[in-house]
């Protein structure tokens, strides 16, 4: 990080949480403790933004073709996390209407979260078509 900003003082670096480990499809390992610990060595780092972010338990998160590597369910959480961290920290003027993490980031009732596309735009499994919550896949075949 340093070297970057050594460059340019002015960019924002990101950097991103651990991503759970996987154990097939489903969360294996917690990394909680080591990315809260990453967070506060940054925290007096300038112009660096962490994106924390976690998958929900039990669910289909990983691939089975790349063991170990999120799907596009997993991918989708890190992107919206990476677009929440800039926007909280002022490098984007707008972000994505999502609702909290521990209410809608597991929800898998799509069609109820109509009503409620924040949590819907939340949610890993599922995703906003046409003004309407529908499943998200894991992207595999």
């Amino acid at each position: 990080i340093r070297a970057i900003h050594a460059e340019n003082p002015k960019v924002v670096v990101v950097v991103m949480a651990k991503y759970p480990g996987a154990a097939g499809r489903r969360i294996g390992a917690d990394y909680s403790n080591l990315n809260m610990a990453v967070r506060a060595g940054l925290a007096d780092e300038p112009n660096t933004v962490f994106a924390n972010f976690e998958f929900p338990l039990d669910e289909d998160m990983f691939l089975m073709s790349k063991s170990g590597h999120p799907n596009c369910r997993g991918d989708r959480v890190m992107a919206s996390a990476v677009i929440e961290a800039l926007f909280n920290a002022r490098v984007l003027s707008r972000g994505l209407a999502m609702g909290e993490p521990g209410a809608c980031l597991a929800d898998s009732a799509c069609s109820e979260l109509s009503a409620s596309l924040a949590c819907c735009q939340r949610a890993a499994l599922c995703r906003v078509a046409e003004g309407q919550c529908v499943p998200y896949s894991t992207g595999e075949q």
